[in-house]
């Protein structure tokens, strides 16, 4: 600046961001700085250009010493200035606090967020341009488990908010859940945060504001009963804010216990799939991991048993074959005795020829 002469440099900084409902709200810091030679004396103005239309300027709260305006409109200029005349020696700086907002809508560009400015000097053209990296906040929910019960069947699915944005989500933390034929009978949701039935939806909230980095999540619990009558139920969200895509998942009803419990006649039952042998074919895998298996359809395997050369004057001794424990008519094999107990069933403990197994009622 040429000597003794005051010169106003005004810069500009991202304070915070927040979501409020539908809105993103940011706070900008407008420092305006001396950098001449002498002191200024007078009125001291701000012009900030949001970039887009979406900006729009907010009551300056606590700001006493400016007015700020957009006689515009959304997206067009605001003018600050001070309520009174303002002396700043050089090398002093003053601050002002400009708070604007825009609509969480898909419609408006990255480019549009991305740059806020404000003209440096009282004359020209320079900016003093700020990001605002915007926060993208994302649902998702996943089946955890499904339970027969005497109610019907429950269900614990594991939901989560993420954000997928490049800034950080500060706000309300929430979850809407659309368990279509289900209702709420539990919820395990994140700290702080309380789940409830609201028009036929389960919404979780938090009481206070969120802070979620750029690729973090917090996550919760809920658990919902549906009917046993049959039909095929599924449970809905919808992973994307103020959009109407709705995700949907079936909830898997596990098999009852007449129908999974026992293999079907004509079968024999193995401990597992890997240790039906060859010529047979597994027909069904029971729910605990059990596999019923028959034997394959036409010529049967060609079995030779193994060459055994005798010593000379010792006769080979025979094992006998030791009987294998058996259910009784009407029962059905169990895993084990917790597995009958959780369901209900009456169970007792067969053991013969060194073997043990659990018969369940």
């Amino acid at each position: 600046p040429p000597p003794g002469k005051p010169k106003l440099e005004r810069t500009k900084e991202l304070k915070e961001c927040r979501i409020d409902g539908e809105m993103l709200k940011c706070m900008f810091h407008i420092r305006v700085r001396n950098i001449g030679s002498a002191p200024y004396s007078g009125t001291i103005t701000v012009r900030d250009i949001p970039s887009g239309e979406g900006w729009t300027a907010l009551p300056q709260l606590g700001v006493s010493a400016w007015d700020c305006g957009q006689p515009g409109g959304p997206g067009t200029p605001v003018d600050c200035r001070t309520k009174v005349p303002w002396t700043l020696a050089p090398g002093e700086a003053m601050d002002a606090v400009l708070a604007l907002e825009m609509q969480r809508s898909g419609d408006v560009s990255p480019d549009e967020r991305n740059a806020n400015c404000v003209l440096k000097y009282d004359s020209g053209a320079e900016r003093s341009c700020v990001a605002v990296p915007p926060p993208q906040p994302e649902w998702d929910k996943k089946l955890k488990e499904c339970e027969r019960t005497n109610g019907g069947i429950v269900c614990t699915f594991t939901f989560s908010m993420r954000n997928a944005g490049s800034g950080p989500y500060v706000g309300k933390g929430s979850f809407v859940d659309m368990p279509v034929t289900g209702t709420l009978v539990g919820s395990n949701p994140p700290s702080g945060w309380s789940c409830a039935e609201s028009g036929g939806n389960i919404i979780c909230t938090s009481a206070d504001d969120v802070t979620i980095l750029p690729g973090e999540a917090i996550s919760g619990e809920l658990t919902i009963r549906y009917p046993d009558d049959g039909k095929e139920h599924v449970n809905c969200w919808n992973p994307y804010y103020l959009d109407d895509t709705r995700r949907c998942i079936p909830v898997k009803v596990p098999p009852r216990p007449d129908d999974g419990g026992t293999c079907p006649r004509g079968t024999v039952e193995f401990p597992n799939a890997n240790s039906v042998p060859q010529g047979f074919e597994v027909v069904k895998e029971l729910q605990d991991g059990r596999a019923c298996a028959r034997r394959k359809r036409g010529k049967p395997p060609v079995v030779v048993p193994p060459v055994v050369t005798p010593t000379p004057g010792i006769v080979q001794p025979q094992p006998p074959e030791e009987p294998a424990p058996r259910c009784r008519r009407g029962e059905r094999r169990v895993p084990s005795r917790a597995y009958a107990l959780k369901r209900g069933w009456p169970v007792r403990k067969v053991v013969r020829g060194g073997k043990a197994i659990w018969c369940a009622v």
